[in-house]
């Protein structure tokens, strides 16, 4: 995370004030211990100390990492049809994960 709020998935970037707002959000929706003031309420934190204690509580298992590959090696292929202007029929996504083990990783072949 850090300084400047990441950019949306269609290119713009995200005010200061949008990613404190959605930020928020995601902390309150989390299920754990949070801080919590005198009278027992959960605190209001900066976004800098949200972003810790949700990165300290993020579990992401096997198959939610091998979707994240996934989906990035989809769009790495469709940026080398797109700008690259590599034909998509001579690009393969294979999963590195072989023998039945679980892998994150996935490759992009050119034939």
């Amino acid at each position: 995370m850090g300084a400047d709020p990441p950019a949306s998935g269609d290119g713009e970037a995200l005010t200061q004030e949008d990613y404190a707002k959605y930020l928020g959000l995601v902390y309150a929706r989390e299920n754990f211990a949070k801080p919590r003031n005198a009278i027992g309420l959960t605190k209001t934190l900066p976004a800098p100390e949200m972003e810790k204690l949700l990165l300290e509580h993020l579990a992401l298992g096997d198959d939610a990492l091998q979707s994240l590959a996934l989906r990035r090696a989809e769009r790495v292929k469709a940026h080398l049809v797109d700008k690259g202007q590599l034909a998509a029929e001579r690009l393969f996504i294979v999963s590195a994960g072989g023998g039945g083990e679980k892998s994150s990783r996935v490759e992009l072949v050119l034939k």
